[in-house]
């Protein structure tokens, strides 16, 4: 009789950690900012192309003033927290703050840092 067990166990038992967290948060960060870099160029090319539909079909996917502001901030958060966590992984890599209470430190001090500004932007 074949047993049901789970197909990683491993991450049932392991216990994340913030740099963990953070390292993972850089890559999506990484890969949606580059995203959104092709999107902007294909926006940029059917408006260049293709004015008069574009405009026309901009105003029906344009719910609101507000959708598009709220996305570009997120885009600009996203965009301030990969290059702040950016210098923090250069710093590792040339072997400053690379003890346990450091890493943790300077994790909070990027999301801190990353909020601080965004906020100082947005207002």
């Amino acid at each position: 009789m074949k047993k049901i067990r789970p197909l990683s166990p491993h991450l049932v038992l392991y216990k994340s950690q913030i740099t963990s967290l953070f390292s993972i948060f850089h890559r999506i960060s990484g890969s949606s900012l580059s995203l959104s870099f092709i999107l902007a160029i294909l926006l940029l090319y059917f408006n260049f192309f293709f004015q008069n539909f574009f405009h026309k079909s901009m105003i029906n996917i344009m719910v609101s003033y507000s959708v598009f502001i709220s996305f570009f901030n997120f885009i600009v958060f996203i965009f301030i927290f990969h290059i702040i966590n950016g210098l923090r992984h250069m710093s590792w890599d040339l072997g400053f703050g690379l003890n346990v209470k450091n890493l943790v430190h300077t994790s909070f001090f990027v999301l801190i840092l990353s909020i601080f500004l965004i906020t100082a932007i947005i207002i």
